[in-house]
């Protein structure tokens, strides 16, 4: 959401449809965080991943994004 002024150090929570990795990435890279309820379909190939994790979390693993368009608006690592 491009009309959001960002802020670093800030927290941004976007619900499931949402998609638009290249504004994603510009979150990261103000040194902002976010956090996204991703797609069934988005495709991502982990380089670490947690093995023993807390109860009720399903998977916790650092990598990137493998579909060409979202791995060029976002070709940085980050955690799933």
């Amino acid at each position: 959401m491009p009309e959001i002024p960002y802020e670093k150090g800030a927290h941004y929570i976007f619900d499931h449809g949402y998609n638009d990795f290249g504004n994603l990435y510009t979150i990261n890279r103000i040194e902002a965080f976010f956090v996204v309820r991703t797609k069934t379909n988005v495709r991502f190939k982990p380089e670490t991943w947690r093995r023993r994790l807390p109860e009720n979390v399903v998977s916790d693993g650092i990598g990137y994004f493998t579909v060409y368009k979202s791995s060029k608006d976002y070709p940085k690592k980050l955690r799933k």
